[in-house]
């Protein structure tokens, strides 16, 4: 009987399955847009679709493709999935650069054929179309500032009836059918159950217990399975819930007397997956930026707090299994505590969103006025996945509350006390398994939690003030006078390198560049991130954290190129995406008179842009090779120059290049081929300067600004301890000196020291930092990490130790040498506030951040030749500003003089009346030399707007006048094919 009970379901479900899917209502084929385009740049864009009842265009239903650089027109098919009923697309254009783009052959395919699109009931915002033909649809795309926040450019077409074609065959039609059968079956059982009433077999709150535990396992299934679908956007993915669903529920079912025998365990093992589905919510936004994978992400963070969420289920197990009342209330005191804990953890230490209920409601909201709000910001909350999932939680932990006080017969015994002692060891074990991840912080997933805590809860107010023992002398250099280019690469790190460990071999161009000229094998960095590292570079000075702020324009008084602008060079930066407020303020302050910016004109339009407009390593690197050459044949200028290039491409999360991916309409991430692609680039780089003969009269030094932000390796932290997360490559070729490698410890801070020694005359040396060149010593390393925040990690040699700022109790602990000199060093710097190096600022320093906030652009080939002609009147000013600042400094020293001399100035009046009557017209006659050249500027300004705006007239005549002849042409032509 039940056999043929079986055959009959199984022949039912086959034809209800065959049925559903030829009404279209089963497995379909995605929609399909098509179009030809070409474009005179690479252009991003993206399609959505609007249908099924929906009301506004989401990015989950959305496509995006990258238009290639063609001049021949190319066809684009775009699979709309999820969406059955088909009702209009909008097509979204990337305008982060100018581009002209030209489409043609719009069309449709679905369930009635294939349709094409009628150009002429399209709408457009932010662009026009030009040159519209009814083959062609052509536009022009201006560039948009990527700060303004806007919508991107997009048209619309007109409304469209279409739907999905019906799939003949699918693989997973079999689970369709399965499912399909299941449904019958359980509908057969109800029935069956109802008839005969077998439901008096349980309990009434066994019944509830089971329905509670069904639905949090449905929706719970569900959620994971709509995760893996929207990272894979697999089309029919409805139809896959649905039937993952009624799977779910079979299988529940067929189970309902063992979970119902086994509750406690059963919702035991619910809480502890509900534990960590709360946890992926929380994270979910960030654990794509923080790990190189989203799916390695998760487990990381699964591992990392998995002891934690099993001793909370075993404690609330514990509480179900003791009969004590007093240890019942115990065990789920803390329980319900931890739990809540983690939450407020959470809540707390992370930004304001929709992640947890109470991150939406801040305790001001509890206010009189504000507590209306309550009831709307619940609700919404509720309505999200995330907010259904904590109800879930909450439910789940009642359930167990209610099995731990409600009366029940089970008793804890000695077995499964031992038991539970292997689970929570078990779980504890899992903690230290190295599963491969690799955060983008140090060793600990929370670090993005405490980082947040940071540095702002240590009150350095208790530091005492300490002087430093810092000496600073000043010292003959080599002086060269040759050329400087400091290429800081992003990321660059040397674990990446096998000339420098061994093992990885993503840098064959480093190497070979390091093992034939100069290079550290002990190099360190003194940032965690790109605004430290560039501040301890830049200052030659560590940042730490004492309240003070690294984009505060007071800490860039003294730096590395205001030291090569007093020598007679020109300073510039070269960078390749949207700087930081804190690189700006060093782009700005820190003493470079021109910036080539990531948005310079020179940049060639074609190549992509990445986030924050960034631009590949290549691209920058080729622009900088022909600046340089540019630079050191320039006619209008003789003065040698320094320049600081700054990479991007190798950032986390490490998006791989257009040209190096597999499929270039996907964004991929990739640590190895990003690292290898940026050694490419400083190949190829290196090959331009030897091409041009720079390094006759030139140096180039290459280091890494921090190491890459993945875990730090065993075989690392074995060989350096935690300071390897701070070792980074330093290479510096100079064919004045003998290829040779340097074992001497040395961080960020003293690169700086090393390129003036080679460079300039004269130099300002300091105790803290080494010269190799000069001396065969090991700097003292100083590392403040980014989280924990009070702890600096120190090296001097082959010793250690952690300065912990806690206050006036602050300490060094560890074997570290010289431990009481360098406490004092560190307190110094802590307790003045990283003011910057120990030497007056100049009255020129004030007034260059003074008068010039923003920087010229720098000279590139692309300038006019009347260049020289154009910067005469600002190196006239500047002559005029140094001649005020020279009679001040005289005035001022007029008044400070020895007794001696101040005695014979009050027996010679007459003198010193003369000379400030000479000093007071000479600075009168600067002045108002100054006010002519402002104004000759002014009008040299004026002269070229009047000459742009007749230049923009004359091109638009010759518009209309080319417009005309075409007019009369084809006048002509008519005439002709008419006579």
């Amino acid at each position: 009987m039940a056999f043929l009970r079986t055959i009959i379901i199984c022949l039912v479900a086959a034809v209800l399955t065959v049925a559903i899917n030829l009404m279209g209502a089963g497995f379909t084929n995605p929609i399909e847009f098509s179009y030809e385009v070409k474009a005179k740049y690479s252009t991003d864009t993206r399609v959505y679709s609007l249908g099924d009842g929906r009301k506004e265009y989401n990015e989950r239903f959305s496509s995006g493709y990258l238009i290639s650089s063609s001049e021949d027109f190319e066809k684009v098919t775009i699979p709309l999935n999820n969406t059955n009923r088909l009702g209009q697309l909008k097509f979204e254009l990337d305008d982060s650069h100018d581009s002209e783009v030209c489409f043609k052959g719009f069309t449709i395919s679905g369930r009635t054929g294939t349709h094409e699109l009628v150009t002429e009931r399209f709408a457009f915002e932010g662009i026009e179309p030009v040159e519209n033909t009814p083959e062609e649809l052509c536009f022009n795309i201006k560039k948009n500032d990527f700060e303004a926040s806007h919508e991107k450019p997009y048209f619309l077409t007109g409304d469209v009836v279409e739907q999905t074609s019906v799939e003949t065959f699918n693989k997973w039609q079999v689970l369709y059918f399965i499912a399909v059968a299941c449904l019958i079956s359980l509908a057969w059982e109800l029935m069956v159950a109802l008839f005969e009433r077998r439901y008096r077999r349980a309990r009434i709150t066994d019944y509830a217990s089971f329905l509670i535990f069904v639905a949090i396992v449905e929706f719970v299934s569900l959620f994971a399975l709509n995760e893996v679908m929207r990272a894979y956007v697999l089309h029919n993915s409805n139809l896959m819930l649905l039937i993952g669903g009624v799977l779910v529920a079979r299988v529940l079912v067929t189970f309902f007397r063992t979970i119902v025998n086994h509750k406690y365990a059963c919702f035991s093992l619910l809480l502890l997956v509900l534990m960590m589905l709360v946890r992926y919510c929380v994270f979910r936004n960030n654990v794509g930026i923080v790990y190189r994978s989203e799916f390695m992400g998760y487990l990381h963070i699964v591992k990392q707090d998995f002891p934690f969420d099993m001793a909370i289920v075993l404690l609330f197990a514990t509480a179900i299994f003791v009969q004590t009342r007093a240890l019942k209330i115990t065990f789920t005191s803390v329980a319900a505590v931890s739990g809540f804990l983690m939450f407020l953890d959470y809540i707390m230490n992370t930004e304001k969103s929709d992640r947890l209920i109470f991150s939406r409601i801040g305790l001001d909201t509890f206010s009189y006025h504000n507590l209306r709000e309550v009831p709307n910001a619940i609700n919404h909350y509720m309505s999200t996945g995330q907010g259904v999932l904590t109800a879930a939680v909450i439910t789940t932990v009642i359930c167990i509350c209610a099995f731990i006080f409600c009366n029940n017969r089970l008793k804890f015994t000695w077995v499964k006390f031992c038991s539970f002692v292997v689970l929570l060891a078990m779980s504890v074990g899992v903690y230290f398994v190295n599963i491969g991840t690799e955060s983008v912080f140090n060793n600990k997933f929370y670090n993005m939690v405490d980082v947040n805590r940071g540095i702002e809860n240590l009150d350095f107010s208790r530091i005492s003030v300490s002087s430093s023992n810092e000496v600073i002398t000043e010292r003959k250099g080599l002086g060269y006078n040759c050329n400087v280019v400091l290429l800081v690469v992003e990321s660059l790190s040397s674990f990446s390198s096998k000339l420098y460990e061994e093992k990885l071999d993503l840098t064959p161009n480093l190497d070979r560049i390091a093992s034939n000229n100069i290079w550290f094998k002990n190099s360190y960095s003194s940032g965690y991130d790109s605004d430290v590292a560039n501040y301890a570079l830049l200052t030659m000075r560590p940042f730490l954290h004492n309240g003070s702020d690294v984009a505060d324009p007071a800490l860039y008084k003294s730096t590395l190129p205001r030291d090569f602008k007093k020598a007679g060079y020109k300073t510039i930066v070269m960078y390749s995406s949207k700087p930081t407020d804190a690189e700006r303020t060093q782009f700005d302050k820190g003493g470079f008179d021109n910036l080539f910016d990531y948005m310079h004109p020179n940049y060639p339009d074609t190549a992509p842009r990445y986030d924050h407009g960034a631009l590949d390593d290549k691209v920058l690197l080729q622009e900088a090779a022909k600046n340089i050459r540019f630079w050191s044949n320039n006619k209008y200028s003789k003065d040698k120059f320094f320049v600081e290039i700054l990479t991007s491409s190798g950032a986390a999360p490490y998006v791989v290049p257009v040209e190096k991916r597999l499929d270039p309409t996907k964004v991929e991430y990739d640590f190895a081929t990003v690292t290898k692609f940026t050694d490419e680039a400083i190949g190829e780089f290196v090959e331009e300067l030897e091409k041009m003969n720079f390094f006759n009269n030139g140096i180039l030094v290459i280091v890494g600004n921090h190491r890459a932000p993945l875990t730090l390796s065993k075989r690392e932290y074995d060989l350096y301890g935690q300071l390897g997360i701070t070792r980074v490559p330093l290479i510096v070729v100079d064919k004045h000196q003998k290829s040779r490698m340097y074992e001497n410890d040395i961080s960020s801070i003293s690169v700086g020291e090393m390129i003036e020694y080679l460079a300039l005359n004269r130099y300002q040396s300091s105790s803290m930092r080494v010269n190799p060149f000069v001396e065969d010593e090991n700097e003292v390393i100083i590392y403040q990490q980014l989280s924990p925040r009070n702890t600096i990690l120190l090296k001097n040699g082959d010793t250690y130790g952690e300065f912990a700022i806690t206050g006036n109790k602050s300490h060094i602990s560890g074997n570290l040498r010289n431990k009481d000199v360098i406490f004092t060093d560190i307190l110094a710097m802590l307790s003045h506030r990283n003011k910057g190096k120990a030497s007056s600022d100049t009255s020129l320093d004030r007034i260059d951040d003074d008068a010039a906030p923003e920087r010229a652009r720098v000279e590139v080939p692309a300038e006019q030749p009347n260049a020289e002609e154009i910067q005469a009147p600002a190196e006239e000013i500047q002559t005029v500003v140094q001649e005020e600042q020279d009679v001040s400094v005289s005035s001022d020293s007029a008044q400070v003089k020895e007794p001696e001399e101040a005695h014979q100035e009050i027996q010679q009046p007459e003198t010193v009346d003369a000379d400030a009557e000479a000093r007071a017209a000479l600075l009168k006659a600067h002045q108002e030399k100054l006010k002519q050249i402002k104004e000759e500027a002014a009008r040299a300004k004026a002269e070229a707007a009047a000459a742009k705006e007749r230049a923009e007239k004359l091109k638009a005549d010759a518009e209309a006048a080319r417009k005309k002849a075409e007019e009369a042409k084809a006048h002509a032509e008519q005439m002709k094919n008419g006579n």
